[in-house]
């Protein structure tokens, strides 16, 4: 006689293998190039191994794949297509520009940070943002309290590296371009002045505003963290951070609408409500919605500013570091020259030092602030090899990949090479050489090319010439220099260096 425990045991078994016969017969991907998927669990056990080195694991698939489009899926999530060929991108972000938007998903992702504001948003509201925003960027008056802005905060940080040359310390200078580009754009956001590199203890908002950054940052590369959030604690969190952020800055808005001497401000909050038909309306948004808005604005200002600007500065001292003959030619460029002032344009500074803004762009090239992205399909298309998208997919492509792509950046392509970007005139005369958005996707491309990447260059470019010529920095032995799996690219572990000043 069959016992009960047999027969649910053979109807478990039964169940579990019409489960995973549904499921491979369904799989959305079976006919494309795709690492280790299984039946139930589609890929979820390869992104579980390599989320802490989640870029050099695309790196790792698409060379195995020889550069091919390939994709992934986990389960109750949306098949994710990958493809690192410029074509694609330009495809995606030009040509077929309303039909791959950044997608619900995303946006609720991200929201307590950035809200509505133009980085996390589709269609009619982000063109409202962008025009506005567009106009104020383009501003005389804005262009040069960018350059203000930018040239006292690299004497801040000047003057604090002396004092810590002075003292022999070690400092994690990774963690000091964050804090210089914090202050930065705090200013230039919203005329706050974080002082976040000489506080004694990281200012109340800073420290918020990095818990918040980190816990969205789980958000995107778990798609269950917003359930584990209400689980573990971590929504209280978020939301006690968000609190701490939004106090500040709703209060220098309240400040601002009751300022008279609105027009001796120029911070983009400050000229948004100058620009505005009334204090109270700005494109028909009313009230406290309005405040709303501009509160938006300025968090994706200092995160799109301050992640951008510091990271990338990170990575191009350590490829100095690691290229010392890169190094002295740099500061040969710098000791050549006048040193700019606070008066002097962001394009002269930009074409004065071309071998400044080539060594910049190189380690963005290899290291770029946002190693990837994405975006959500909305109907049914081709990519430009062939690769069927449906509706709901997200099309994925990593810059950091297609940066060490060799039929794209030739055989050098993994090396750090800052002439790739030199070109001379007749009379001697470098210049530096403009590649395709779509072929150096490092500040997006097509109608959402970033509008702050002037502002990114003038910045970086002012802090090198400012320090690189002043100070000699030499790595901590035995640390490790890596990028963090992040919305952006964090170095996960800092790095230590030794700062001493050079007679």
């Amino acid at each position: 006689m069959i016992s009960l425990d047999a027969i649910t045991v053979e109807a478990i078994l039964l169940l579990a293998l019409t489960g995973i016969i549904w499921s491979w017969l369904s799989n959305p991907i079976k006919n494309y190039n795709s690492p280790h998927w299984l039946p139930l669990l589609g890929n979820a056990i390869q992104l579980a191994k390599n989320k802490h080195k989640f870029h050099n694991w695309v790196l790792e698939v698409s060379e195995r794949f020889k550069g091919q489009t390939w994709a992934f899926q986990i389960p109750f999530q949306q098949v994710r297509v990958v493809s690192n060929d410029p074509q694609t991108i330009r495809f995606v972000l030009k040509e077929n520009f309303d039909i791959f938007l950044k997608g619900r998903r995303f946006h609720d992702n991200l929201e307590p940070l950035l809200g509505d504001g133009i980085f996390n948003v589709d269609g009619e509201p982000w063109r409202v943002q962008r025009k506005k925003t567009s106009r104020i960027f383009t501003g005389k008056n804005f262009r040069e309290f960018i350059s203000k802005v930018s040239f006292e905060e690299a004497d801040n940080l000047h003057s604090y590296l002396k004092e810590m040359a002075a003292s022999k310390g070690v400092i994690d200078i990774h963690d000091i371009f964050h804090r210089m580009t914090m202050d930065t754009f705090c200013r230039i956001a919203f005329g706050y002045k974080a002082e976040s590199l000489t506080a004694p203890a990281t200012p109340p908002f800073s420290l918020a505003f990095n818990r918040i950054q980190n816990m969205l940052r789980q958000r995107m590369l778990n798609p269950y963290a917003k359930y584990l959030e209400l689980v573990n604690g971590g929504r209280a969190i978020l939301r006690s951070d968000v609190d701490v952020a939004d106090e500040l800055i709703y209060k220098i808005i309240s400040q601002r609408k009751n300022d008279p001497r609105q027009e001796g401000h120029h911070d983009l909050l400050s000229i948004y409500l100058g620009v505005a038909d009334k204090v109270d309306d700005i494109d028909g948004i009313t009230g406290r919605d309005s405040e709303k808005f501009l509160r938006d604005m300025v968090m994706n200002i200092i995160l799109a500013g301050r992640d951008t600007t510091g990271q990338g500065l990170s990575y191009t001292l350590y490829c100095l570091l690691e290229h010392p003959e890169v190094l002295a030619k740099l500061r040969e460029e710098i000791q050549s020259k006048p040193r700019p002032t606070v008066d002097s344009d962001l394009y002269d500074i930009v074409a004065e030092f071309p071998y400044t803004h080539a060594v910049f762009k190189e380690a963005l090239r290899l290291y770029p602030p946002v190693p990837g992205n994405t975006k959500e399909c909305q109907k049914d298309c081709v990519l430009p090899d062939g690769t069927a998208v449906k509706k709901g997919w997200v099309v994925t492509w990593s810059t950091y990949t297609m940066s060490r792509k060799k039929s794209v950046w030739g055989e050098d392509a993994d090396k750090f090479i800052p002439e790739r970007w030199l070109t001379e005139d007749e009379h001697g005369k470098k210049a530096v050489i403009q590649e395709s958005q779509y072929k150096y996707p490092i500040f997006h491309g097509g109608p959402r090319i970033c509008l702050g990447m002037n502002l990114a260059i003038l910045e970086a470019m002012t802090t090198l010439i400012h320090i690189m010529n002043d100070f000699d920095f030499k790595l901590l032995p035995g640390q490790t220099i890596e990028m963090e799996t992040s919305i952006t690219a964090p170095m996960r572990y800092g790095m230590k260096v030794e700062v001493s000043e050079r007679s």
